[in-house]
Parts: C-alpha cells; sequence; structure tokens
C-alpha cells in the first residue's frame, strides 16, 4: 500500500470508531428529523387517546357490571396520559408540568 491509501484507511477508521457529540448526532440525522419527531410525537398522541378510551372504557364497564377491579395495578390507568404528555408539543408540556406544579404547591 502507499502512504496515501494508509492515511485514507486510517483516518476512515478512526471515523468509525470515534463516537459523535450530541451535536454532531443531531445533524447527521439530516433534514428528515424534524418530519420524523412529528410524526412520531403525532402517533404518541393519538396512541394515548385511543389508550385512554379503551383502558378507560373496560375498568368503567367493569365498575358498572359489578366484577372486582382490585387485580387491576394503578399504572395501567396512569399509562396512556402518559403517551398523550410525550404526544404534546413542547409548549403544553411544559404548561402541564408548570400546572402540577401549582396543583401540588398548596
Amino acid at each position: 500500500m502507499n502512504n496515501a491509501a494508509v492515511k485514507i484507511a486510517v483516518k476512515f477508521s478512526l471515523k468509525a470508531t470515534r463516537k459523535p457529540s450530541l451535536g454532531q448526532s443531531f445533524a447527521l440525522a439530516g433534514p428528515e428529523m424534524p418530519r420524523l419527531e412529528f410524526v412520531l410525537k403525532k402517533l404518541m398522541l393519538w396512541t394515548g387517546y385511543a389508550g385512554v378510551v379503551v383502558i378507560y372504557g373496560g375498568f368503567l364497564f367493569l365498575l358498572l357490571s359489578g366484577q372486582d377491579t382490585r387485580a387491576l395495578p394503578w399504572y395501567i390507568l396512569l399509562s396512556p396520559w402518559v403517551c398523550v404528555f410525550f404526544g404534546l408539543p413542547s409548549a403544553q408540556q411544559h404548561a402541564v408540568v408548570g400546572w402540577f406544579i401549582n396543583k401540588f404547591r398548596r
């Protein structure tokens, strides 16, 4: 191998083993990243909405039909709200956190 080929091989091997910094990893994501983030947020939001309807509907059915609901863990009722929260835009997420802080600060 000639000297130029060795330099190129070393350069590529260093690039492959070096971890990108936070700024570089976002730059490597490309121009499609905001669209992907938008689609994933909407997917989380609609999954959360569907979860609220299905889980609370099932819980109310069990409750109104007289069956025992003690076997259901409490986090099942909270899990769709986590999806709804992370599906919201950042400004609304901050507003929700502020609302919770004001609610429990009394």
